[in-house]
């Protein structure tokens, strides 16, 4: 079954030191929740780390495989693309089943599996 995002007026605005940002998308996982979890992908970079780590992250993940600044994912919705970035995390970010060497970027598409250390998540782009 393909999860449903949830609709935009039901996620919290990104604040305003972010200034106007526009929503391109979700990442979604089921891992430790059979009813999902969705964080909100905004243009611009949107850093992916270890919850209450550090400061800032857009999407903070609950899993100690997890680096406090693990990847980037960057968003250009004018082109319709989406970028991941490892950041030189400890366990790897891996695309599909692909470890993403640090510093490279490589393209995500809709549905693609995106792993941060071992936390798993699927990409659903607006």
């Amino acid at each position: 079954m393909q999860p449903t995002a949830p609709s935009a007026s039901a996620l919290p605005h990104p604040s305003s030191q972010e200034g106007q940002r526009q929503l391109v998308g979700f990442l979604v996982s089921f891992e430790g929740d059979p009813r999902g979890q969705f964080w909100p992908l905004y243009s611009g970079q949107n850093l992916v780390g270890r919850r209450d780590a550090i400061e800032g992250l857009d999407v903070p993940l609950d899993s100690p495989t997890t680096s406090s600044r693990h990847a980037l994912l960057h968003a250009v919705p004018q082109s319709g693309q989406l970028e991941v970035e490892d950041t030189g995390s400890t366990n790897g970010t891996f695309l599909g089943e692909e470890r993403l060497q640090p510093g490279a970027r490589r393209a995500v598409g809709p549905g693609n599996s995106i792993r941060f250390g071992g936390f798993t998540v699927r990409l659903l782009l607006l």
